[in-house]
């Protein structure tokens, strides 16, 4: 089983236990149905082999773009008021290290109150990252997530 079927896995699972103790929103499980989706695309082109690996840098660097969005939130409109706006931060990193962070993509942190956040990354050219900057919006003030990802694995909140 991949890391991408487990956790698909896992989140059916949770998700049916919590519908059945209606301890979950229909947002909530609308976003659980979204992931799964992703995760399904990225085991599709994985068994496939339509992934790539072409924006490797000759240093055996290479370029993530992180992308910033919030599947999930509790705003009196169901709207996300940065949804029209793009939250992209681009890194150099190791291509080893950004091989490992891009094959786990996306990640997700749940700040409890019905807000959920989820971090989307592809690999870019260095072209396509200096546009990509010019075309952001920074990141909504949640730069420690790309932090967090490229230092842990996963999005972890400091205490």
């Amino acid at each position: 089983m991949t890391i991408f079927e487990e956790l698909k896995s896992r989140i059916i699972k949770k998700a049916d236990t919590d519908l059945r103790f209606d301890k979950i929103s229909l947002t909530t499980m609308a976003c659980f149905q979204e992931m799964c989706n992703i995760l399904d695309e990225k085991l599709l082109k994985l068994e496939t082999g339509t992934e790539t690996n072409n924006t490797r840098l000759s240093d055996g660097k290479a370029y993530l773009a992180f992308e910033l969005s919030m599947p999930s939130n509790n705003s009196w409109n169901s709207k996300w008021t940065g949804e029209d706006k793009k939250y992209i931060i681009t890194r150099q990193i190791d291509d080893p290290e950004a091989a490992v962070i891009y094959n786990h993509a996306p990640y997700w942190h749940d700040f409890q109150n019905n807000w959920i956040a989820q971090v989307d990354i592809t690999r870019i050219t260095n072209l396509e990252a200096e546009q990509l900057e010019e075309l952001s919006d920074g990141f909504c003030g949640y730069d420690w997530m790309i932090d967090s990802i490229i230092k842990h694995g996963r999005i972890k909140p400091s205490k």
